[in-house]
């Protein structure tokens, strides 16, 4: 993926919550606002993230019913060009994973570690388009829903480490997709770092980076407790200790995304 050679984009990710109100100008982010519907199918209904390069947006595809991820570029012409770069990568990946030689994998002595199939452990574009706005033209591209990437993740355990089985996961889901685009595709992924790998949504429910669900009935409790993770830990102990719950392990997908919802 080419890196504009601005300093300021030099990095595609930073500690901040908020991208700031200075980068929405000619040539930068596009103002998105809840409720607008773009390219009259996708209706906003929540911020996901952002980074140098785009903001990501959930919306409703009011043509399918289903939930997306819509990623809105900066509209200067070096991030137009990246983004067509992207599309063209994805486009390519994205039409292999039926070859025999992909299937001959899923089905092959290695099958067990395949969380679903088909799967490549590549994110699926599902739709792009260009929207005109004040700021000039943004590409915009639509995914499936994922959840949070592993930086958030390994913010979630204060930085002292994921637990194993979720490291082993996250890591073989990694590595399945990193062998599906080098020997299937034949593309190299260049930036391969915890921003750039995202998790699969819990349930298939979009969850923000603490892990709060975006849509439907929220509990104030549930989110007070997934942004404190020794509350998570409290509460996963006392739910091991009633037998009448059983105790049941979420299988979390790995999929690597050239810039993930950091753009």
């Amino acid at each position: 993926m080419q890196k504009p050679a601005d300093a300021q984009d030099a990095e595609d990710y930073t500690e901040s919550d908020d991208e700031g109100a200075d980068a929405y100008r000619k040539g930068g982010y596009h103002p998105v606002t809840v409720g607008e519907v773009y390219n009259g199918r996708y209706q906003v209904i929540a911020k996901l993230g952002w980074g140098h390069f785009s903001t990501v947006w959930l919306c409703q595809d009011m043509t399918y019913s289903r939930f997306v991820a819509m990623k809105v570029q900066k509209s200067a012409p070096h991030y137009t060009e990246a983004a067509y770069d992207e599309i063209e990568l994805l486009a390519e990946s994205a039409k292999r994973g039926g070859l025999p030689e992909w299937e001959a994998t899923q089905k092959g002595n290695l099958a067990h570690l395949f969380p679903t199939q088909p799967f490549t452990g590549v994110v699926q574009l599902i739709d792009y388009f260009e929207h005109l706005g004040p700021n000039g033209k943004h590409v915009c591209m639509v995914f499936e829903t994922m959840g949070p990437n592993v930086l958030a993740l390994i913010k979630r355990y204060n930085f002292k480490g994921i637990p194993l089985e979720i490291v082993r996961k996250v890591a073989t889901h990694t590595l399945i997709g990193l062998d599906y685009l080098h020997r299937i595709c034949g593309i190299i992924h260049t930036d391969l770092k915890p921003e750039n790998v995202l998790v699969g949504c819990p349930r298939g429910v979009p969850v923000n980076k603490q892990g709060v669900p975006l849509i439907g009935n929220i509990n104030p409790a549930l989110v007070a407790a997934k942004r404190d993770p020794m509350t998570v830990q409290a509460l996963a102990q006392g739910n091991a200790k009633d037998p009448k719950k059983t105790d049941k392990k979420k299988k979390k997908k790995k999929k690597g995304d050239g810039e993930g919802e950091d753009g």
